[in-house]
């Protein structure tokens, strides 16, 4: 992925090796600068930005568009004479807990001059969830039907919005919030299931809504079999553990 930006008489051009991340890999590429004024210019301020950017703001060039994480700059001693290019390779580790890339926004690489982030250039880093979210979530769709919908990013948790299966036994079941987050050896899950049920509300009988809220934090060993392997039988376990309390809640 590539981009370029004209500042004053400097001409940024970054190359970052990807199109596509995940939570835990590494952001790499090079930032080059093109002095092609006359007088020779400080480089103290120019490099890179990984940060976070609202599309809303960032289209108005709004001040507050980017919350930045981690910057790189060529350093205060660095000067680039006239006519004279230079080179900053760069790295940085995506956490555990970055943000995924959604429909109000996403993580972008700021690059130029980071003075004014707002008038350097800036690529959008696409990121999604990782591995363990992944495979949590095609158990979950494959064994008990309940389809992802939508995801976005909520504080330090990623939100699913969920669409339960149309079988006879979730049909009190209107829909499902899932709230997910992987992070130093343990998922930490929020489920907030809207459930449907006959009430009594001044003497008359009526549909009512219901929020059933459950939270849970695994540690590795519950659902890991190793690094790169999800142990299916002990999710299995845990969904229906989940489940069976909404089925239960929903029908008494």
């Amino acid at each position: 992925m590539k981009g370029t930006v004209f500042q004053g008489n400097l001409q940024f051009h970054v190359d970052i090796q990807g199109e596509a991340w995940t939570p835990g890999q590494m952001l790499r590429g090079q930032l080059n600068v093109n002095n092609q004024g006359s007088a020779p210019i400080n480089l103290a301020q120019v490099g890179i930005t990984l940060a976070h950017g609202l599309y809303k703001k960032v289209k108005a060039s709004d001040p507050k568009a980017f919350t930045a994480f981690t910057t790189q700059t060529f350093g205060s001693d660095a000067e680039l004479p006239p006519g004279q290019a230079n080179q900053l390779t760069w790295s940085i580790p995506l956490e555990e807990t970055a943000p995924i890339t959604d429909k109000a926004g996403s993580l972008f690489l700021v690059f130029g001059n980071l003075a004014d982030k707002t008038k350097g250039g800036h690529l959008l880093i696409t990121v999604g969830p990782g591995f363990i979210i992944q495979e949590y979530l095609k158990i979950f769709e494959n064994f008990f039907r309940f389809k992802a919908k939508e995801l976005r990013q909520s504080k330090d948790m990623i939100q699913i919005k969920m669409t339960p299966p149309t079988s006879k036994e979730f049909s009190s079941t209107e829909g499902l919030l899932l709230f997910i987050k992987n992070q130093a050896g343990k998922l930490d899950l929020k489920y907030e299931f809207t459930i449907k049920k006959l009430g009594y509300t001044q003497g008359s009988v009526a549909m009512e809504k219901k929020e059933l809220i459950f939270s849970y934090s695994l540690a590795q060993k519950d659902f890991m079999l190793g690094k790169d392997m999800i142990d299916q039988d002990k999710m299995l376990a845990h969904f229906n553990e989940v489940l069976n309390q909404v089925k239960m809640k929903a029908n008494y």
